[in-house]
């Protein structure tokens, strides 16, 4: 019989093992990636990383998943909470579970800094919102000046050890923060992205369920989400506008009766026709990559990232093995043509990028798992991005 001396050392071997062979696989996916013949619009050597503080508390932001951008104060309004931390304690029975924050910063602040390390205001007290602050997508309409965002409250329901369950909510302050507007409305729990105009609110959901029955759409490819609208009034019950999607994410406006959803799985940016009652969808956009976040840009473009390898996002973003692809592309959906204008295949530089903002010859870039924010500058002339792939 095998001592527990040797039993304990041969498990520790194949753990060892096992652990090399992940990493040796997740490092083969990334190389796997589609890589594009395109030359960059911003080189590697042309972005800086900042790692942003919390002004008030001094911590380190991780995991800026989203930016809403408010034009008129000249500031990016950032979505971020570190995810793999808060799901590691949520899963243990943590006595607490981690918070995030809503974030302002002058882009004007940012791409003067000449530091590698920024302080950011947040414009949310955590204490104010019930199960905690950690938002997820996020967007601003200028009109109202008013902050919309899905949030992934946790919260006991008995005394049990591991009795955290996740509970999503959509929160609205005002621009400043400072007002609390409305009551908290529980949604879809795989709620991702949201956008409201006219006193109407629309969610994109990535899956149809949550928990097992999620991965169980994954694994079979299901196309059962898609976009969810429902009204600023409490007696109105949520609807489906929009279905048949394979990991429905990012939700933007693109005109009074236009919307784009990004299609994740399908590497896909769908764009629909607002109808009475439902979205019509008219078109199809082929991006290179599984596209996640977008912005307007003001030409009028949409600016995507996208993820060239899923099952190495997966890795990185679930499990925190390896690093996951960057890499952002600029729309033009009218032309049907796109441009690339960063790329890190491996990762190395800045690692699962999930949305980008350009503006002139500026783009920042942030991500769901990586630490502050990434930054790109030309350094010369004042040339047009252009597009150059159709």
């Amino acid at each position: 019989m095998m001592s527990k001396s040797l039993l304990g050392k041969a498990t520790e071997g194949k753990t060892l093992v096992t652990k090399i062979a992940v990493v040796i696989f997740s490092m083969l996916l990334v190389s796997c990636a589609q890589e594009l013949e395109e030359t960059p619009y911003f080189d590697i050597s042309e972005c800086r990383r900042i790692d942003l503080v919390n002004g008030q508390t001094g911590e380190s932001i991780v995991g800026a998943e989203d930016f809403a951008i408010d034009t008129l104060r000249d500031r990016l309004i950032i979505s971020a909470y570190d995810r793999r931390r808060v799901e590691n304690a949520a899963g243990k029975g943590a006595q607490s579970i981690p918070q995030g924050g809503v974030f302002s910063v002058s882009f004007s602040d940012l791409i003067t800094t000449g530091q590698r390390r920024l302080a950011v205001e947040p414009l949310i007290q955590p204490s104010s919102i019930s199960g905690g602050l950690r938002p997820h997508g996020i967007s601003y309409q200028a009109a109202t000046d008013e902050i919309i965002f899905i949030n992934r409250a946790y919260e006991r329901r008995s005394s049990k050890k591991s009795s955290w369950q996740r509970v999503t909510r959509l929160e609205k302050v005002g621009g400043d923060g400072a007002i609390f507007m409305g009551d908290e409305k529980p949604i879809h729990c795989a709620a991702n992205d949201v956008f409201s105009d006219d006193g109407q609110i629309w969610l994109s959901h990535d899956h149809s369920f949550c928990g097992w029955r999620a991965a169980f759409e994954d694994v079979f490819g299901l196309k059962k989400s898609g976009i969810l609208t429902l009204s600023e009034k409490p007696s109105d019950l949520p609807h489906s506008v929009a279905s048949n999607i394979q990991f429905a994410n990012g939700l933007t406006q693109i005109d009074d009766i236009t919307y784009a959803l990004a299609a994740t799985r399908e590497a896909q940016i769908v764009f629909y026709q607002k109808s009475e009652n439902d979205f019509i969808e008219k078109s199809r956009f082929d991006v290179p990559g599984g596209p996640d976040n977008f912005l307007m840009t003001t030409e009028g473009t949409l600016t995507v990232a996208v993820h060239p390898s899923l099952m190495a996002m997966g890795l990185h973003r679930k499990l925190g093995i390896g690093t996951a692809p960057s890499r952002i592309v600029d729309v033009n959906y009218t032309k049907g043509t796109y441009r690339l204008l960063f790329d890190d295949v491996a990762g190395k530089l800045w690692s699962g990028a999930t949305v980008a903002y350009a503006k002139d010859n500026w783009l920042a870039i942030g991500s769901a798992t990586d630490e502050g924010i990434l930054l790109c500058q030309k350094p010369y002339g004042n040339q047009s991005m252009g597009y150059s792939r159709s």
